[in-house]
């Protein structure tokens, strides 16, 4: 069985990946204070569990472009005989990818779809993505 892939061993990739954002704001409960008085007697504030700040807007995940870029080290294919799979994402080939950066061997698995060949391609992406626009 021979395979195509879109990237080779020692192409330089540019990745994107997520990390959560949200705004953190003064806890209304305990008045920053990460305690509650209730009777005179002082216990760890119930809605900052102590904290003093709690998260005022909903967490989301947002994509960016990875620092630095990386040289592919590791490709793996994977794919399901019919018999075998549960859903139609299954039934394609499937290509992961490894990079120095982050670990030939143990360290992040990309998938085809969040690596570039340019840093303006992966920006590019991110800002597509993270607005929910449709791929062109």
């Amino acid at each position: 069985m021979e395979f195509k892939t879109k990237y080779n061993h020692g192409d330089t990739v540019y990745m994107i990946t997520r990390h959560m954002t949200y705004k953190i704001e003064s806890c209304p409960t305990c008045n920053n204070l990460g305690k509650v008085e209730i009777n005179g007697e002082s216990f760890t504030c119930p809605n900052c569990r102590g904290y003093s700040k709690q998260i005022a807007d909903k967490e989301k995940w947002e994509l960016y472009t990875y620092q630095e870029c990386g040289i592919i080290g590791r490709i793996t294919a994977e794919s399901y005989d019919k018999k075998y799979c549960v859903n139609d994402k299954e039934k394609k080939l499937k290509f992961t990818y490894m990079v120095d950066v982050t670990g030939i061997g143990t360290g992040s698995i990309w998938d085809e779809n969040n690596l570039f060949l340019t840093r303006e391609e992966a920006i590019t992406e991110c800002e597509r993505r993270n607005n929910n626009e449709r791929p062109k």
